[in-house]
């Protein structure tokens, strides 16, 4: 569960800015609040800003830092362009990312800083049960020299101590985090981290595809039904979702007889495999069946006729709204049965204002969910004491400079029969567009 997330000098974010899902001091929509490790967490928060004001920075900064923490390539490979362009030599500072956060009953602080895609600092501690920050193991570099501390509990005996001492000579390179170096059993808060970056923090991009969902539709009933019911209760006119089997000669084309060699030959390599292919809306799966023989797998939508006949339809048929909802369901699903933190950039985006509407109320009245929610929007009929806590809606403003500043409604401390909706679109929270140029172009 996440408690703060700091960034400085990436994308529009110039000086330290902060994020975080820590309560307020309201009465209103308790049943908003999640109770863990002593510490009082938001189950949600909506994002607000004009556009290029930063609120899909946010989320790529998220994303860096997840990719940071948990690939072993090379995520730096295009970061020397990613700090604050508009200050001059923003090259010259490093990148810095910090993220607080609870996993298994333990709160966490992780952060690190980059600059020239070489990691100049990386460091994990946790709270103790006085509330103390207790260090498990700090990384710097300094003057090019690699030098690794470890908790002393961490390095007890021979063994551990010169496992380090590879790392820092010879097993860690300079664009890789030593978190996702030394993942495994050896060290278990370590391990826990890397799963939490993992498994529990989500991101989704308007753009990114739910690639699992074929597997899931065809493997786990329960999850089959969340889906459908959803579906069936947002009016799409979609009725059903399965699985649907086709030759797999006739799946492809005849200009892609190697492709079909290649895949022959990869699932000869591993019987045991299944070869996704994926295009921008839909995805098929690849395995052999019992015979031996290869088949493909599709999802694909089903429709009733006026007599209640269920007609298939491809993904490909369907309206973006209804994609970009196949698309965000199961990550629903995710936030009601896991403890974990999914962001959604642009969750309305293709969607219906009022489908939008609907899918976050469906989240908030579960009481019993279970992670959190976390998204940008223009959508201001959410903007509504209503349906969310003042601490719980963010907006994000362009200073003067072309940096990010952000802030929460509740630094406002607006009352509860407040039109936060009307006071937003006249600006009184700022974070909207100045338009008065377009008065000048005469049209």
């Amino acid at each position: 569960m996440l408690i703060r997330f700091i960034v400085s000098n990436f994308l529009s974010f110039n000086e330290e800015t902060e994020f975080n899902m820590l309560t307020g001091n309201f009465k209103i929509h308790k049943s908003h609040v999640i109770r863990t490790h002593k510490i009082d967490l938001l189950k949600t928060a909506a994002i607000y800003g004009a556009n290029g004001s930063g609120k899909s920075n946010l989320i790529k900064a998220v994303e860096m830092l997840k990719n940071l923490a948990t690939s072993t390539d090379d995520p730096l490979k295009t970061s020397i362009t990613r700090c604050f362009k508009l200050e001059e030599n923003c090259q010259q500072k490093p990148s810095s990312f910090e993220v607080e956060f609870v996993a298994q009953n333990k709160i966490f602080s992780y952060g690190l800083s980059f600059l020239n895609k070489v990691i100049t600092e990386e460091y994990l501690y946790k709270k103790t049960k006085e509330g103390n920050d207790e260090l498990v193991f700090e990384r710097k570099l300094t003057n090019g020299v690699r030098k690794i501390e470890m908790n002393p509990k961490l390095t007890s005996n021979e063994k551990d101590r010169y496992y380090i001492e590879l790392f820092e000579e010879e097993l860690l390179k300079d664009n890789q985090t030593f978190l996702s170096q030394a993942k495994g059993k050896r060290f278990k808060d370590i391990n826990l981290v890397y799963e939490w970056f993992d498994d529990y923090l989500i991101v989704i991009f308007p753009q990114s595809k739910y690639m699992s969902m074929l597997h899931q539709i065809v493997d786990n009933l329960n999850f089959k039904e969340f889906v459908t019911s959803v579906i069936k209760n947002v009016d799409t006119g979609i009725q059903d979702l399965a699985s649907k089997e086709i030759p797999y000669d006739s799946f492809f084309g005849e200009d892609e007889k190697s492709v079909k060699e290649d895949i022959l030959k990869q699932l000869e390599e591993d019987k045991n495999s299944a070869i996704v292919l994926q295009n921008e809306v839909s995805e098929a799966v690849i395995s052999k069946s019992e015979s031996g023989k290869p088949i493909v797998h599709k999802l694909i939508t089903r429709h009733p006729t006026s007599k209640g006949q269920l007609i298939d339809f491809e993904i490909t048929e369907e309206s973006d709204g209804s994609r970009r909802l196949l698309d965000i369901i199961p990550a629903l699903d995710v936030v009601f049965n896991m403890n974990a933190t999914v962001f959604i950039d642009e969750i309305n985006r293709s969607m219906h204002p009022s489908m939008t509407k609907e899918l976050i109320i469906l989240f908030l009245l579960n009481e019993a969910s279970k992670g959190q929610l976390i998204f940008t929007t223009h959508e201001s009929n959410l903007l509504d004491l209503k349906l969310f806590r003042p601490d719980e809606i963010w907006f994000t403003e362009k200073k003067d400079d072309g940096s990010t500043t952000m802030y929460p409604l509740s630094d406002f401390k607006p009352r509860y029969d407040l039109d936060i909706r009307k006071g937003y679109l006249q600006g009184r929270f700022g974070a909207i567009p100045f338009l008065g140029n377009l008065k000048d172009l005469n049209w």
